[in-house]
């Protein structure tokens, strides 16, 4: 082959390739179906310009009742306390007059964002359950945990751990 003809293959295939990349540049156009569904092939997911507000609103609601936590959080404290020095009284009494088992009692206060081995362990540590794993089981056994509600909840150490959940989901 000679220098003329080689030199001819080279031009021809660079040609062919500008050729190819301007077409995909400026004339292959990928619909809108195409795009999502290649993202999403990637693993990303895709959103709409609606469903992105909703979402930056419920995050916006969602950070508004983080901030008033703390102070949900004060006024439930002050209320156990409040039971608490209630019921170490009535306990006092109860002593005097017989040995009986001890019904403790709180106020279950449930915030965003907590899961239920939080709630569990709060149970635990007001003496209402005996063990949280047996209470964070039966959630997630029963498919509970999406259900939680948020507020405050009164609960003793009489209930089972059946009617705490049913409590504190608002179900029947």
């Amino acid at each position: 082959m000679s220098k003329q003809s080689t030199r001819s293959i080279a031009f021809g295939l660079f040609l062919a390739g500008l050729i190819l990349f301007v077409y995909q540049q400026f004339f292959y156009e990928i619909d809108e179906k195409e795009s999502i569904a290649l993202l999403e092939k990637e693993g990303y997911t895709v959103l709409s310009e609606k469903e992105t507000k909703a979402n930056e609103k419920q995050i916006a609601q969602l950070q508004e009742q983080l901030s008033q936590a703390p102070k949900q959080e004060e006024k439930t404290q002050e209320k156990a306390e409040n039971k608490k020095e209630q019921t170490n009284k009535e306990d006092t009494i109860n002593k005097e007059k017989k040995e009986e088992p001890k019904v403790y009692q709180a106020v279950l206060n449930i915030t965003s964002g907590m899961n239920i081995v939080q709630i569990s362990d709060k149970l635990a540590a007001s003496k209402i359950i005996k063990s949280s794993d047996e209470m964070s089981d039966y959630l997630a056994e029963k498919n509970y945990a999406e259900q939680i509600k948020i507020g405050e909840y009164d609960v003793n150490s009489e209930m089972t751990i059946d009617q705490i959940a049913k409590i504190i989901t608002k179900t029947n």
